[in-house]
């Protein structure tokens, strides 16, 4: 908390310091003179040296609402946008990927299944990261990796 007082004899503006001491804080401050009158009518009614005592506390309390308030409004607009293109475009992506996860997973022998490449067949052979796939009528077998395949076109029951 910082305090200010306009010594009206000379005209500057001092600051008191916690143990009551004054501290030039402005070389000479511009004091109008109907200012200076109505200082100097106050001087004779009191009996200090000093007529005006500011306290810039109480402005700056008034003031920390109002930045605060002021931030919220400004940030809240890209909390917004954040928080709808999680939901719109984020969340069913990482949906879609589990479910193509958990398709690829599921893979058995005799499944028709399509790459990404567009190579349709018949599920021959299964290994840990790859998928042995036969095609068309002269049983071309290829050797494709489980992440390469697109869709599982076998129904199942539980489908």
């Amino acid at each position: 908390m910082m305090q200010f007082m306009l010594n009206t004899n000379s005209g500057e503006i001092e600051e008191i310091t916690s143990n009551g001491e004054t501290e030039n804080a402005n070389a000479q401050a511009s004091v109008p003179e109907s200012a200076n009158a109505n200082a100097e009518a106050e001087n004779r009614n009191e009996s200090t040296g000093s007529s005006l005592v500011s306290n810039s506390s109480g402005a700056a309390a008034a003031a920390a609402p109002a930045g605060w308030l002021t931030m919220l409004t400004s940030v809240a607009p890209f909390a917004i946008i954040i928080v709808a293109l999680y939901f719109i475009m984020i969340r069913p992506q990482r949906k879609r990927d589990k479910e193509i996860t958990k398709m690829r997973e599921q893979l058995e022998v005799g499944d028709v299944v399509t790459t990404s490449g567009g190579i349709i067949g018949i599920v021959t052979g299964i290994k840990e990261d790859s998928v042995v796939v036969e095609t068309g009528s002269d049983r071309s077998k290829i050797r494709v990796k489980k992440w390469a395949i697109q869709t599982n076109e076998t129904i199942k029951d539980g489908d």
